[in-house]
């Protein structure tokens, strides 16, 4: 890893925590050499897969809260406890990102809703 620059050996360690989360979790691509695929079964994999893609998409977005958190949070090692600056500014941090989750949501909402009311004038 000395070769690698900083920002690499970042890029590396998030791709191996994420491909470490993935065996972890046992979430991964289901293909059709897997099993043998009749029709019953093929609507059970789809929706297997769709779940594990749903889940694998929450657990990245949580990651991600996690470690924007953490790292424009806690700066102070030299305890194992949280100082309360530290607590004060994780929890305005998640609050915040749940605020903007919540507004983009909106937004799709009633992006979709002029859509669909495009489509049906």
């Amino acid at each position: 890893m000395d070769m690698l620059s900083t920002s690499e050996q970042r890029t590396l360690e998030q791709r191996m925590q994420k491909r470490q989360v993935k065996e972890f979790m046992g979430v991964r691509d289901i293909t059709a050499q897997d099993i043998e695929l009749t029709p019953p079964k093929t609507v059970s994999m789809s929706k297997a897969k769709q779940k594990a893609n749903c889940t694998s998409t929450h657990q990245q977005a949580f990651g991600g809260l996690v470690d924007h958190c953490f790292t424009s949070c806690v700066d102070d090692f030299t305890s194992k406890a949280l100082s309360s600056r530290e607590n004060g500014c994780i929890n305005r941090c998640v609050l915040k990102w749940m605020a903007t989750q919540q507004r983009v949501s909106d937004r799709f909402q009633e992006h979709n809703a002029q859509l669909s009311q495009q489509l049906q004038n």
